[in-house]
């Protein structure tokens, strides 16, 4: 066992913990070659082979490989919520890309909710479907939250309510921003379910070294744990690791790593979830999150914002400054000032980009021949989807990435 998958099986998440083991892929062994070889076994890379499949790429052409085991990092580490709105971060989109970038990302926003919740409704996948809010933790978020939803409509977006406070028992929320049709998952069965229906061989505990790959003009190299493969294209949906590889090639590359820490708790009495129903909440400027599940515990995670350096950080440890916040304040708000039990303590690793947009591209020096997809900066499940096609288009057709494209770092903002 790698050293990685010693210290995620010590940090297991609830997803993990409730994984349907029988529908989780079987690994195999390494093959010595394959036509795409994905690394990374997360909700992207799991995408990433999906999509190739529905492209018409035969599924033994594909090969995914994993340092560890299913969605275990940060695509089973998180809250498990599929948005169609940032928060706002939708108005850091209106500053970089005007009126008319910021319709193309709600747009691809909202079509990334309706290719999940299509997919977790055909395969029969768990799913909490009771929308989400956005509220504002104290009145100078709620200003922000107001010009959201301005913003939204200005742009022609209906089905955004905007409420003056949020439902539940707790009313310390001030304006909030209501969507009906957003949904929560569970990411881990999520993750596996595209990997079935891909039908792609899976390799894990498997390693790749960030230098562990040759690019030639037939293809890439690729050196691991477990043997050496052949492939003529590598795509590294390796997220917040995603710099290491970009470090190896192009030591400027700015990939920023920062660590998130969530918590299941359980309120006293409570069995069910009458208290906040099946709706995912988001709140300060979307560092806190939470959602009930049917058995009455509650899922809460964020606070990074109350220790942003000790947060930057690629190490799986508790961060005691934001449990006593988590578990303090914020329960006791949920909770409406009942004793609460904290079940179990988790972290993620999540990949930042500079502009908290997610990106793909092609790795420098090797053009055509190696792709990452990455910088999800938290807000994964909520465009891996689009993100993944703008990907397709690079890969299988040598078209732009659009928005998504890594070579918007270097454009001018809207109005510059």
């Amino acid at each position: 066992m790698s050293q990685l998958l010693a210290d995620l099986v010590t940090h297991p998440s609830h997803w993990h913990v409730t994984a349907n083991a029988r529908a989780l892929p079987r690994a195999t062994t390494l093959p010595h070659r394959a036509r795409y070889c994905v690394v990374g076994l997360g909700i992207a890379g799991a995408s990433l082979a999906y999509e190739l499949v529905q492209r018409g790429i035969p599924p033994e052409h594909v090969v995914v490989l994993d340092g560890a085991r299913t969605a275990f990092g940060a695509s089973g580490r998180n809250g498990g919520f599929v948005l169609s709105f940032p928060g706002e971060d939708l108005l850091d989109w209106h500053a970089r890309f005007g009126d008319a970038g910021t319709v193309e990302l709600v747009k691809l926003n909202i079509r990334n909710r309706k290719l999940v919740r299509d997919f977790v409704e055909a395969h029969g996948l768990w799913h909490q479907a009771g929308g989400s809010y956005f509220a504002a933790w104290d009145e100078a978020e709620a200003v922000e939250v107001r010009r959201c939803h301005e913003l939204l409509e200005r742009l022609g977006f209906g089905g955004y309510e905007l409420l003056d406070t949020l439902p539940g028992p707790s009313p310390a929320y001030h304006a909030t921003v209501f969507q009906r049709g957003d949904i929560g998952i569970h990411p881990v069965d999520y993750a596996a379910a595209l990997i079935r229906a891909a039908g792609v061989r899976v390799v894990e505990d498997c390693t790749v070294a960030t230098d562990g790959f040759t690019v030639s003009g037939d293809g890439v190299a690729v050196r691991t744990s477990q043997g050496d493969i052949e492939c003529e294209t590598l795509l590294l949906a390796t997220n917040a690791y995603t710099g290491f590889f970009f470090n190896a090639l192009s030591p400027t590359f700015p990939v920023t790593v920062a660590r998130n820490q969530v918590i299941l708790a359980r309120v006293e009495g409570e069995t069910t979830n009458r208290l906040w129903g099946d709706a995912l909440y988001y709140t300060r400027w979307g560092f806190d999150y939470w959602r009930q599940f049917p058995d009455g515990t509650i899922l809460l995670g964020g606070g990074r914002n109350h220790d942003i350096e000790g947060e930057t950080t690629a190490e799986l440890a508790n961060n005691p400054k934001v449990l006593a916040y988590l578990e303090g304040e914020v329960m006791q708000r949920l909770s409406g000032g009942r004793r609460v039990e904290i079940l179990r303590r988790w972290q993620g690793i999540m990949g930042f980009s500079p502009d908290h947009l997610p990106m793909t591209g092609w790795l420098p020096g090797a053009e055509g021949r190696v792709l990452f997809a990455g910088g999800f900066s938290g807000y994964g499940l909520g465009l891996h989807r689009v993100l993944v096609e703008a990907a397709m288009r690079l890969v299988l057709h040598r078209e732009s990435a659009g928005v998504f494209g890594v070579e918007r770092l270097k454009a001018p903002k809207h109005g510059e």
